[in-house]
């Protein structure tokens, strides 16, 4: 009764009321004869009758609520049966369009989440045929868009991880409507590998918003996977490596894991093994570990490759092949043998050629001329490394067949030295961002840090004041508009100068450090015209002001029509040019101060007087000749973008500074590198490590300026070591260093011990440091290092890791992770999810790496569990609360449903009533007002 009534009470309380109401009827019956007064008596209980209804709170019977459902679909890697995912959608789909009133919407997730299809109304469902001869069901209606293919999802889903609380946020997002019955139906496995999923359900409680759970219906399968594959921590040639492999899978039974190992471009097929699965109990993962032991019979990086087979060595059935291979990676010390790319003469030739004993690097050489490099990865095999000769462009190809067989080799694990020259690196016309430069841990375009004089000359004549052909421009103002868009690509550090000339010449802006680029332009914008052309009287100015400025590079430009008033012989201006722009001192340095010559003719005409003064002017002073002066900006800009050979090469006096004089290649040296005369100009990237950079010479106070530029830079490559030492060996530029005396021991000596640092990376303690690094279930990264010093831990240290994931891809961007102290000696840090297969682990203090080793990561928690995991959708329903459940089967969502449909809205009546209560009791006061009037 308290769906119809909200105070049913009411209606008994009205009972005696209704007896003394007959009672006064009786009694007036006499007054109350004839026909009004019978209606007197109808509106009088009427009126009566609504007013009992609504203090009772009468209710009317309303319409049901509305109904938005959305369903978010798990379609990560996990779910290995997209079909049964669609298949409950449209099963869930088919039971929603049997109500009225129902709108739904599909979310898509992995990684992220997505919206496949926004919330609409469903069709009516199509009515069953009765007669093969009935109509065909009717069309959709127009504005319904139909179901998502969940095989083929319109939705780009990163599929690598699951984050259920992505999908449920984002179905939330698409439930907008506040009075309507709401749900979001998932549909997935439980296994949630970014951990998100609790914290969503648990925000749906007391939100209106109920989940229901449809746990996906994958088949049975009996996927294993490599769940490890742990490698000791250092090894040697000629000694065993044990190499233990953990495999896990859904299910007991046998597999056969086959191992090979890969090093120096060959592949070596070391043995399989069949194992059994067993698993430790009820629900718990079946596990088998393989064993195997290898002994490389050479130096260098060993990867070793595991894959799963069926039993009898064929493909497994029902099985995920994405995570059926690993790879892990170890370096193999022993007796070095190295590589030299060298060209004909030089040192590095003369060190190959020597026996190992009177080489000055006591190393084992194997020698490569130039014009017959190695071309395959093969060619490296039984190396540890190479050294490679300052080459230029056409003698390494950037595009060959040498340079591609020794990327490879290096990537693989082949350690490289690439020393420097008069043709290596950009100096030797090697491109920048080319496969050369990729291999190296430095770029090969420094910063330009010359200081550089710009001064125009600008002829600000009478024929100046003439318009451009083809435009309105006149050609003054043209000129000056060009030279401010071609400034904005100059080097912050460029001086500027103007000189304006006509009848004579003036120094419009003079030339001062600081740049000062607002003040140019303005005085640039105040030149006015002139009568005549005094191309002499500008080129004299120009020489006064640049005799005053200490600029190392100087660049003229002069722009005018070449018609002289007055006329000066051409061997008077030639004369002028060549003191305003004299040859350099030495032969192969460049020219200090050049003159590029922009024409301005009136008639156009090729070899006109003007044209040809301009030509001869600018060939004298070392520059170029530019005569479309439509094309001015362009033909500006590549003078002030001009980049000649001496930016990737320096020929001054410098004194050698030790960046990390404690790194190991660098611990012991004197600082008394002898005084250089020639070094390449390269610039570090930014995970590289620089331990010898240039610095100031004495008495050169001239060069304070200078940027510092690093000379010996280590990085990696793959899985290989790398070293630049932009420096050459050879003729007198080589002599000085590579001779030892007064604390230094050579240039040789240095190169031996880059040479040790490449191909004796312990990963076992290298001075005293052991580390380990240990997968977890959720996927993160445990890495630990012990740091012993003479037998004692050190506990005074400020320790962090570097990880770079190697394989499948290549390198990738490194992540630093604090190593904070745990115990004596010990310091441990944390990473999560790094990438699977092989990964490098650097211990680094003061940005200097004592360690390193190679750690392999199993498949991310997205490959190696499969099944529906029902605790943990279970959970999430716990968490949501309110009417939240489980379905088994889409026909549980009926259950959901009739519980809306049971919670019908109802509408008041009692505003209805008392208004009709009134009007019924002045109806009945109106007629008795009639029979008075009578």
């Amino acid at each position: 009764m308290s769906d119809v009534f909200l105070a049913p009470w009411w209606l008994w309380a009205a009972l005696p009321l209704s007896g003394l109401l007959w009672a006064w009827k009786q009694r007036l019956a006499a007054g109350l004869a004839g026909r009004r007064g019978r209606w007197r008596l109808v509106l009088r209980g009427g009126a009566y009758a609504a007013l009992v209804l609504a203090l009772a709170g009468l209710q009317l019977p309303g319409r049901g609520q509305s109904v938005q459902v959305v369903a978010a679909v798990d379609l990560s890697d996990s779910i290995y049966d997209r079909p049964s995912q669609e298949d409950a959608v449209r099963r869930l789909e088919a039971r929603l369009a049997e109500r009225p009133g129902v709108a739904c919407g599909t979310v898509v997730f992995g990684r992220r989440a997505g919206i496949e299809r926004p919330v609409e109304a469903l069709p009516p469902p199509a009515p069953k045929r009765e007669r093969r001869d009935a109509a065909p069901a009717p069309e959709p209606a127009s504005g319904f868009h139909p179901l998502a293919n969940l095989v083929h999802p319109t939705t780009v889903v990163d599929s690598s991880a699951t984050d259920l609380g992505a999908g449920l946020d984002a179905a939330r997002g698409l439930l907008t409507q506040s009075g309507a019955a709401r749900a979001i139906v998932l549909v997935g496995d439980g296994h949630d590998t970014a951990g998100g999923g609790l914290a969503s359900a648990a925000a749906l409680s007391g939100s209106g918003v109920d989940l229901l759970v449809l746990p996906s219906e994958l088949p049975a399968g009996s996927d294993v996977h490599v769940a490890g594959l742990r490698l000791p921590q250092a090894a040697r040639v000629g000694r065993g490596v044990p190499i233990e492999v953990s495999v896990a899978g859904q299910r007991e039974g046998e597999v056969r894991v086959q191992l090979r190992r890969r090093m120096g471009g060959e592949a070596r097929y070391l043995g399989a093994q069949t194992v059994k699965l067993v698993s430790p109990g009820a629900g718990g993962e079946a596990r088998a570990v393989a064993r195997f032991v290898d002994r490389p019979d050479a130096p260098g990086v060993a990867v070793y490759d595991v894959a799963l087979q069926g039993p009898d060595g064929g493909q497994l059935l029902n099985n995920y092949v994405e995570n059926d291979r690993l790879e892990g990676a170890l370096r193999i010390a022993g007796p070095a043998k190295w590589g030299v790319l060298a060209r004909a003469g030089g040192t590095l030739e003369a060190w190959a050629e020597a026996s190992a004993k009177d080489n000055p690097l006591k190393t084992d050489l194997t020698l490569f001329r130039a014009g017959v490099l190695p071309r395959s990865e093969a060619d490296y095999a039984g190396l540890a490394g190479v050294l490679v000769d300052g080459f230029d462009a056409q003698e390494l190809p950037d595009d060959g067949e040498a340079l591609k067989a020794l990327a490879q080799a290096v990537r693989n694990g082949l350690g490289l030295i690439a020393f420097g020259g008069e043709k290596a690196f950009g100096a030797g016309g090697h491109p920048e961002g080319g496969a050369w430069e990729r291999l190296l841990s430095v770029g090969f375009r420094p910063e330009d840090d010359r200081a550089r004089t710009l001064l125009f000359v600008i002829d600000a004549s009478k024929s100046m004041e003439q318009q451009m052909r083809g435009s309105q421009d006149q050609k003054l103002f043209f000129a000056k508009a060009q030279i401010v868009r071609a400034l904005q690509v100059r080097r912050s550090t460029d001086r500027l100068g103007l000189i304006a000339f006509a009848e004579s010449a003036k120094t419009a802006f003079p030339v001062s450090p600081p740049p000062n680029r607002e003040g140019f332009q303005e005085a640039m914008s105040a030149v006015t015209f002139g009568n005549q052309t005094n191309i002499l009287g500008a080129l004299a100015l120009a020489r006064e002001l640049l005799a005053k400025d200490n600029a190392e590079e100087q660049v003229v430009v002069l722009l005018s029509d070449g018609q002289q008033t007055p006329v000066v012989p051409e061997a008077t201006l030639l004369d002028a040019v060549r003191m305003l722009c004299p040859p350099p001192a030495e032969d192969g340095k460049p020219r200090r101060t050049r003159l590029h010559c922009f024409g301005i003719e009136d008639t156009g005409a090729e070899g006109s007087p003007g044209e040809k003064l301009l030509r001869r002017l600018a060939q004298e002073g070392g520059g170029q000749f530019f005569p479309d002066f439509a094309e001015l900006e362009r033909s500006l800009k590549q003078v002030v973008e001009e980049r000649g050979k001496d930016l990737y090469a320096r020929r001054e006096p410098f004194a050698v500074m030790l960046a990390q004089p404690q790194h190991p290649v660098l611990a012991g040296l004197a600082d008394a590198w002898p005084r250089g005369a020639f070094r390449n100009r390269v610039k570090a990237r930014e995970a590289a490590s620089v331990l010898l950079k240039s610095a100031p010479a004495a008495g050169e106070a001239e060069r304070g300026a200078r940027k510092s530029d690093p000379l010996l830079v280590l990085g990696h490559a793959g899985l290989a070591r790398t070293a630049v030492l932009a420096l050459s060996p050879d003729g007198a530029l080589g002599e000085a260093w590579l001779k030892g005396g007064e604390g230094w021991p050579g240039g040789a000596a240095l190169v031996a011990r880059a040479m040790a640092w490449i191909e004796h990376a312990r990963e076992d303690g290298e001075g005293g440091w052991r580390v380990l690094a240990e997968e977890g279930e959720d996927g993160a990264l445990s890495i630990t290092a012990d740091a012993v010093k003479d037998g004692a831990p050190r506990n005074d240290l400020s320790l962090r890791a570097r990880i770079t994931a190697l394989a499948p891809n290549g390198g990738h961007v490194p992540i630093d992770v604090a190593l904070l102290p745990t115990a004596p000696g010990r310091y441990e840090g944390r990473l999560a999810a790094p990438r699977q297969g092989v990964n490098r682990v650097e211990i680094l203090t003061e940005n200097v790496t004592v360690a390193e080793r190679f750690v392999t990561v199993p498949y991310a928690p997205e490959y190696r569990r499969f099944g529906t995991d029902r605790l943990a959708l279970e959970a999430l329903v716990k968490k949501a609360g309110g009417r939240s459940r489980m379905l088994n089967v889409a026909g549980d969502l009926d259950a959901w449903l009739d519980g809306i449909e049971a919670q019908r809205t109802h509408q008041s009546a009692r505003p209805w009533l008392l208004l009709l209560a009134g009007a019924l009791f002045l109806c009945e006061i109106a007629a008795r007002g009639m029979k008075a009037r009578r």
